[in-house]
């Protein structure tokens, strides 16, 4: 059985996400997680996969106010 991939490209980090969602860095500490923000930790490190953000992105601008 042949494994699944994601995503081929480099996880981002904390920063990579706030610059992407033009957003600080402490909401995506503080806050990121409880509006569904796609980010999960690898040992310490909070990582996201850029396409799962940009889904993200694109639902919230579907179903937001």
């Amino acid at each position: 059985m042949r494994a699944t991939r994601y995503d081929d490209k480099p996880l981002w980090n904390v920063q990579q996400v706030a610059a992407y969602l033009n957003i600080s860095k402490r909401w995506v500490y503080r806050d990121g997680r409880s509006y569904g923000l796609p980010i999960f930790m690898i040992g310490r490190q909070l990582r996201a996969r850029p396409a799962d953000v940009r889904a993200w992105v694109e639902q919230q601008r579907q179903y937001g106010p």
